[in-house]
């Protein structure tokens, strides 16, 4: 099990385009299980309302797991050692640790996003 806390000025979460939960500032908390967690891990989960069941039929279903290998498979192909690495356009990626700083990180992003669509086909 992996926790990643930040502090924010706002937050939501989209499914299928609808608002589920939203945040004014605050802490967003974003939890990431795995099948090798311990009872333990799982203990801690259900504490913080996380229903078991319905968690074990989640990771078992087909579109998790088919959408976990692919992201496995995506973190090796860019060799992908630290987060955040963010990869724009499927051919370029940086993280803080190339950048030296969380602000080198948003400039270069915005380097490489203008890159890439400066390379895409002008629409007609």
């Amino acid at each position: 099990m992996r926790v990643v806390v930040q502090r924010v000025r706002d937050a939501k979460v989209e499914v299928g385009g609808e608002v589920s939960g939203a945040i004014g500032p605050g802490l967003l908390v974003l939890a990431g299980f795995e099948a090798a967690d311990t009872e333990a891990d799982l203990d801690w989960m259900a504490g913080k309302g996380v229903d078991r069941a319905k968690y074990a039929e989640a990771w078992k279903s087909f579109s998790v797991q088919s959408k976990t290998k692919r992201a496995v498979q995506q973190t090796q192909a860019y060799d992908i050692t630290g987060v955040p690495t963010l990869v724009v356009d499927g051919k370029y990626f940086t993280s803080v640790s190339m950048t030296g700083s969380p602000e080198g990180l948003m400039k270069t992003l915005d380097e490489l996003i203008g890159k890439a669509r400066a390379e895409r086909p002008k629409k007609k």
